[in-house]
């Protein structure tokens, strides 16, 4: 017993340290830090003393919400008002003068805090600004560690707009610098497992650079016990698994999954002690790591027997990578790149198998009768998930489906705090690569003005455990509203798509790699969406019944401004070829808008054989009755059932928005009956 409560004491007393103590913070940083400052002190006034140790507390509280970040079992809506309060800090600090002259250190610092602060709002142009002034600061008084730290986020910001050229640059300074100071060991790990994703996304090998990055925290005795060190070892070594799978070397990556597996296995019980911070250490991540393992470890073996049974399909062993699924145990998203530079797919259809469908069910109920009725109609047509934003909304919706006839059996529950039931829009972009796998895109939609969804934008992270497929983050702003394809190399999207990116900082080239990494499209084309529609989403107008067929909503009111874009858009549609035919251009009667509404037939819901299409009151029964026929037709082995969406006209989407389709990814649920 006393050496339980030893090591308890020890388990808790690291989680302590780890999370005062953040990848880019050393205890020696702050003793010089603290030994400056006693220096200086006789020739401060007390307000720069003041201002100084306001500071100080300001950078500390941002290193504590950077570990809780990284490790977070799922992001809290509070952490916003946080982020708010931490940049107003540094904000106020700069926007002395004085500063910059008698307190230098801090003003560099603080631009570097707030450039990570930025980032983490998704404020990439500023970030950028502040980090490079940083570095400016930094130099001229030789502080060439923070030089090392500000280049490395500099880096990180340079590989997401895809310049890899200047991204190498950056972390190559990083690591050569901090390679030889004491106790900045894990960032220089960072720095060296950054440059080699770099150089991989530059065709060069890559596994060098994460090599050293192993080796030197493989050194540190830290990385004996559970802690921040520990689990950064981890996701370096599956870092390097995944980069010998690319590469076709499959004994090498299921070497480094098995020492991850056991590494994981034999520092397990810590997570169970009591006493133990469970934001810091979580049971559940550890638990999907080794799920994560595991998986990988299965999906290898497959790979090897596949290869032994048909030498032909050794030359093309990396293309299974896709198979790979990990996430970061230590996710530090300003220090690191992401692994999912090389990840690319096709973008599936709706109208192709559905694996599932995910709702949400929340405290505004405006939403809960549609979700009601589409659960009713899809319960035995594929897997139902319901996201719930507290215990209450979960018995509400449970008891709601019960009295729709809805077997529970058939419905997977989760409980997340989501702002909002559009999922659509924060649900993940699903993509087919090229092994034939499931690949899910997930977009950054947090940014500077837009961070009232912080937990709806981890959707796709949250859902990803109990599927098989890999989720690969995605840069750049892309809402599941403003997206659609044909699941055959054409994929539509509206003209927003590159006015809010440029917007953002991203590049035009930027924009359009990632575009073509996640929907795979040969060919493209960028909509003029709805006058005076203020989402600028395109599935309020238009949707894919297959891959030659598209519907597109139709106004009969001529005036109407909207009447002839619509028009103007089934002609361009309509010049476009697909497999040497035209692609056919159905129009749709639109229901009657209000001016400040935009109601749709298009907003429609695909699952395995049933259609659902909205409904409103007061549209003619002859017009919605021409709707359904019109489905009808197109898709003649399909049901076609309407699902009231009268509720929904004026909050600004329709059924479409409500449901995030999950493609035809396998569900592997990490908690199951064994019945």
């Amino acid at each position: 017993m006393d050496n339980r409560r030893k090591l308890v004491r020890a388990v808790s007393a690291a989680a302590a340290i780890a999370s005062l103590l953040a990848a880019i913070i050393s205890t020696r940083a702050l003793s010089q830090s603290s030994r400056y400052l006693a220096e200086v002190s006789s020739s401060l006034r007390t307000s720069d003393l003041n201002a100084a140790k306001s500071i100080g507390h300001a950078f500390a509280r941002t290193d504590e919400l950077t570990v809780l970040l990284a490790r977070q079992r799922q992001p809290r809506g509070e952490w916003n008002y946080l982020l708010d309060q931490l940049k107003e800090s540094f904000v106020e600090f700069l926007e002395v003068d004085r500063h910059e002259s008698v307190l230098p250190h801090e003003t560099a610092k603080a631009n570097y805090y707030l450039g990570r602060v930025m980032i983490l709002q998704g404020n990439q142009n500023a970030a950028r600004r502040r980090l490079e002034q940083a570095v400016e600061l930094a130099v001229k008084i030789n502080d060439n560690v923070l030089v090392a730290q500000a280049k490395n986020t500099l880096g990180c910001l340079a590989a997401a707009d895809g310049d890899y050229g200047s991204a190498h640059a950056s972390f190559r300074a990083c690591s050569d610098v901090l390679n030889h100071v004491e106790g900045q060991e894990n960032v220089c790990a960072i720095a060296l497992r950054n440059l080699g994703l770099v150089e991989r996304a530059l065709g060069r090998d890559g596994t060098a650079a994460t090599r050293s990055a192993i080796a030197l925290i493989e050194r540190s005795s830290e990385s004996e016990s559970w802690g921040l060190t520990s689990e950064l070892l981890q996701d370096l070594r599956m870092t390097l698994c995944e980069m010998y799978w690319s590469q076709g070397l499959l004994d090498e990556a299921v070497r480094l999954a098995r020492e991850t597996q056991d590494d994981l296995q034999s520092k397990y019980i810590h997570v169970d002690l009591l006493g133990v911070d469970k934001h810091l250490i979580a049971r559940n991540r550890h638990v999907n790591a080794l799920r994560f393992v595991e998986r990988n470890l299965a999906a290898l073996q497959q790979v090897r027997e596949a290869a032994v049974a048909d030498p032909k399909t050794k030359q093309s062993l990396g293309k299974t990578v896709h198979r790979w699924q990990w996430h970061p145990l230590m996710d530090l998203r300003t220090e690191l790149v992401s692994n999912h530079l090389s990840v690319a797919g096709t973008m599936v259809a709706e109208f192709e198998s559905q694996s599932g469908l995910v709702l949400a069910w929340g405290e505004l109920d405006f939403s809960h009768a549609a979700a009601t009725a589409v659960a009713k109609h899809v319960y035995d047509r594929t897997q139902l998930v319901i996201v719930s934003d507290s215990e209450e909304s979960l018995d509400e919706a449970r008891i709601a489906l019960v009295d729709a006839g809805v077997p529970l059996s058939r419905v997977r529950f989760g409980i997340c705090d989501c702002e909002t039931p559009w999922f659509r829009d924060q649900g993940p972009i699903v993509s087919r690569s090229e092994s034939g796998d499931a690949v899910w895109f997930d977009s950054s939609l947090t940014r500077g003005d837009r961070s009232g969804r912080v937990v709806l934008d981890a959707l796709p992270t949250m859902l990803r455990r109990n599927w098989k497929t890999r989720v690969a983050d995605v840069p750049i702003h892309l809402e599941g509203g403003m997206l659609l394809s044909n699941g055959n190399g054409l994929a539509v999207g509206s003209a927003a798509i590159v006015r809010v990116n440029r917007e953002y900082g991203f590049s035009d080239e930027a924009i359009t790699r990632e575009l073509r990494r996640v929907t795979g499209a040969r060919r493209w084309l960028f909509l003029n969406t709805l006058i005076g529609e203020p989402t600028e989403h395109i599935d309020l107008f238009m949707t894919f019944v297959s891959p030659t067929t598209v519907v597109v909503g139709e106004y009969a009111d001529r005036a109407d401004p909207n009447a002839a874009l619509l028009d103007e858009t089934a002609t361009l549609l309509s010049t476009v070829v697909v497999d040497d035919t035209p692609l056919r251009v159905v129009r749709i009667p639109m229901p009657d808008g209000a001016g400040t509404s935009f109601p749709s037939y298009t907003n429609v819901v695909f699952a395995n054989g049933v259609l659902l299409v909205p409904s409103y009151s007061g549209e003619s029964k002859e017009k919605e009755l021409k709707v359904k026929e019109t489905y009808e037709a197109l898709l003649p082995d399909w049901e076609v059932h309407f699902v009231d969406c009268t509720r929904l006209r004026h909050t600004g989407g329709a059924l479409h928005c409500l449901v995030s389709n999950l493609g035809d990814t396998p569900f592997t649920p990490v908690f199951s009956s064994k019945q």
